[in-house]
């Protein structure tokens, strides 16, 4: 249920939740992305699973957002339904059986990832890939990075070369 307040006190007094309730602030989320948007030159891709809510993805589409990464299929519906003629980017490398297949057709993604040369053969056999863009992601480790996701993400680089050229 959806319901809006004035601010956190009418809310609290209005319904005396129980439970945790989430609170989004439309114009906080609208005013952060385009003071973001200004001054990245850039394209910019939402990261979904930063937050999927519908409202919030609203706001940040009508701040001028229009590529959308996404880790699954559910996050592109959200997407898909929330954002009209977005670019949505399905940058997960760890897909679902047929879960290509349904982004390409249902919802026109046209942009895949793969981590690993043994990703590609898979992603290929679902999608039509003369309408595709592929991206091979390579793992990036730095000193100063607060965590290493250099082994999580992405192929080593010494792989890359071979990925590109598969």
């Amino acid at each position: 249920m959806t319901s809006i307040y004035k601010n956190v006190e009418d809310l609290l007094l209005a319904t005396n939740p129980q439970s945790p309730v989430y609170c989004i602030y439309p114009h906080v989320y609208r005013d952060s992305t385009r003071h973001f948007l200004q001054g990245f030159p850039g394209r910019v891709l939402y990261a979904v699973k930063a937050n999927n809510h519908p409202a919030v993805l609203k706001q940040i589409y009508d701040a001028g957002v229009r590529h959308y990464d996404c880790a699954s299929l559910t996050e592109i519906e959200l997407v898909s339904n929330a954002c009209p003629d977005s670019t949505i980017y399905y940058m997960n490398p760890a897909r679902l059986d047929g879960h290509a297949r349904r982004a390409q057709k249902e919802h026109g993604v046209r942009h895949f990832v793969v981590d690993h040369h043994s990703g590609l053969a898979p992603l290929v056999q679902e999608i039509d890939p003369k309408k595709s863009v592929i991206f091979a992601r390579m793992a990036v480790s730095h000193v100063s990075a607060m965590e290493n996701l250099s082994a999580k993400f992405g192929a080593k680089p010494e792989n890359v070369p071979a990925l590109l050229m598969a």
